[in-house]
C-alpha cells in the first residue's frame, strides 16, 4: 500500500513524520500476511527447499508461477515438472545423481496494482489503529479487519 494512500485516508496532511508512517505501512502488510498465513506483497524470488525428490508437492499457498527447479549444480528442465492448482507434478523420476536440498524458485504475492481492495482496506485500517494508538495498541485484529481478511485467510 502507497503511504501516499494511506496519509490521505487518515486525512494526514504533513511529512515529518514520513519515515514512521512508512514503518506503519509496511508492518500492517506484515501483520496481514502473519494473519492470513501466506504472502501477500509480491516476492519474485522465493524458495522453498526439500530434502526428498517428490513424485507430487501440494504448495501450501498460492503462486504465480515456478521459476526453476535445481539440485546441487543441475536446473531441471521445465519440461520435466508441472504446475496445476498449486501442485507440482514432477513428470521424471528421482535422477540418480540428486543431492538435496532440492530448491523451487517461485514468484508470489499480489502486485502493489492487483491486491485486492478488502485487503487494501484492511491495510489501511491497521494503518490507522497504528497512527491513533502508538504506544498502548490493542493486541489483537480488529473484528472488522478480520471480517475483510476472512476470505483469503489459509486454514
Amino acid at each position: 500500500m502507497p503511504l501516499a494512500l494511506a496519509k490521505m485516508n487518515s486525512r494526514i496532511e504533513y511529512a515529518d513524520e514520513d519515515d514512521l508512517f512508512q514503518l506503519f505501512v509496511e508492518a500492517a502488510g506484515l501483520e496481514i500476511e502473519n494473519y492470513l498465513g501466506r504472502p501477500i506483497l509480491e516476492r519474485e524470488n522465493a524458495t522453498i527447499e526439500m530434502e526428498r525428490w517428490p513424485t507430487s508437492f501440494m504448495i501450501p499457498f498460492p503462486i504465480n508461477e515456478i521459476t526453476g527447479i535445481k539440485y546441487g549444480t543441475q536446473t531441471v528442465d521445465p519440461a520435466d515438472y508441472s504446475l496445476f492448482a498449486n501442485e507440482l507434478q514432477m513428470e521424471i523420476e528421482e535422477p540418480v545423481d540428486f543431492t538435496s536440498p532440492l530448491i523451487i524458485e517461485i514468484s508470489i504475492g499480489y502486485l502493489t496494482a492487483d491486491i485486492p481492495a478488502d485487503i487494501k482496506r484492511a491495510a489501511l485500517m491497521i494503518f490507522s489503529r497504528s497512527d491513533t494508538y502508538r504506544e498502548d495498541m490493542p493486541i489483537k485484529l480488529e473484528t472488522s479487519v478480520k471480517a475483510l481478511l476472512r476470505s483469503y485467510k489459509m486454514y
